[in-house]
């Protein structure tokens, strides 16, 4: 028994298995977009840069608002990764319009690892050398 789907078009085939290598590689690839985010961020490259790169893209309604969101994609973060990485450069711009979902998706990961560390982190210890003026000395 096969759980993939078999069509009688060889078009709708070869759609539907372009549609699920696309979502394979989009859910399988944070390691890459993980590297490329760490190496973004070590080069001074903002996570809110990349994340309003990645939204504006998303929310592009017409072709030259996507060109333009790419242009900042090349311009911002794939030229500071490729100064370090240039193989993981030559990744991003051989799909752009992946690189953009995916490092926006690394992008968010990220921010909620972020704000879990800082939920879970203990309070900080009391200071003893500082002055409580609420306190009887």
């Amino acid at each position: 028994m096969t759980t993939k789907p078999e069509y009688a078009d060889p078009a709708d085939q070869a759609n539907a298995e372009a549609t699920a290598d696309a979502l394979w590689r989009a859910n399988h690839m944070p390691e890459i977009y993980d590297q490329i985010l760490d190496i973004a961020r070590l080069s001074d490259v903002s996570l809110d840069l990349m994340l309003d790169i990645c939204h504006a893209a998303e929310a592009a309604q017409t072709s030259p608002e996507l060109v333009r969101e790419m242009d900042r994609l090349e311009a911002d973060v794939i030229e500071a990764v490729g100064y370090h990485r240039p193989d993981l450069a030559a990744h991003m711009r051989s799909n752009p319009v992946q690189a953009l979902r995916c490092l926006g998706y690394a992008c968010v990961r990220a921010v909620i690892d972020e704000a879990q560390r800082t939920l879970s982190a203990p309070p900080p210890a009391p200071d003893p050398d500082r002055f409580d003026a609420g306190c009887i000395y």
